[in-house]
């Protein structure tokens, strides 16, 4: 009989997205990532060399953007729930793989033109997927034994915008658009029996 020994632990932890709208070829659009937190937490299993891990995370993103009538700036905050696999690369060094749901909560979209006017356009937001799915990849290191660092990307799967979105939204244009970003972070891990991960 062959048996396994599994280690589980909690863990907390909080950092900053930095944001990447990817686009068509559009020449009178431009986009600039805003940064924004995110903090949550999960629980870890492992076996020493394998470990998953599930989490739930807020998260707070966003982008400006500038177009030929107008500027403005889109708010977003999701729910995220990361499902991830890691290989333990040694005593301090891991990687991750995974999928990642999320469930939009905040859609906001303001918008100025180019004569001052300041012009709200939350009937917009629907336009918006409230629903998405993420791979994401990423590494983490311990160099102290409960402390972590790491740093996760994010690539959606499907379009920012809904597939019946309307046609030439001032703040997103295209349908191809989509929402990538990068997690740096910072966290706490709390074994539940003594090992170190």
């Amino acid at each position: 009989v062959v048996t396994a020994s599994f280690a589980q632990s909690i863990n907390i932890k909080a950092g900053l997205n930095y944001i990447n709208i990817s686009k068509a070829d559009l020449s009178q659009f431009n986009t600039s990532s805003k940064s924004g937190y995110f903090v949550g937490g999960g629980v870890t299993t492992s076996d020493g060399l394998v470990r998953f891990t599930s989490e739930f995370l807020f998260s707070e993103q966003g982008y400006d953007y500038k177009n030929s009538t107008a500027t403005g700036n889109v708010d977003l905050q999701y729910l995220l729930f990361p499902q991830t696999i890691s290989i333990n690369l040694g005593e301090f060094l891991s990687i991750h793989t995974g999928l990642q749901p999320g469930f939009a909560t905040k859609l906001k979209i303001d918008s100025t033109t180019l004569s001052g006017d300041n012009i709200s356009l939350e009937n917009l937001a629907k336009n918006i997927k409230k629903v998405n799915l993420s791979v994401v990849a990423g590494a983490e290191l311990s160099p102290i034994k409960g402390l972590f660092i790491g740093a996760r990307y994010n690539h959606p799967l499907g379009n920012f915008l809904k597939n019946d979105a309307d046609k030439g939204l001032v703040f997103a244009p295209d349908k191809n658009l989509k929402n990538n970003f990068i997690q740096i972070y910072a966290g706490i891990r709390f074994s539940l029996d003594g090992y170190r991960y």
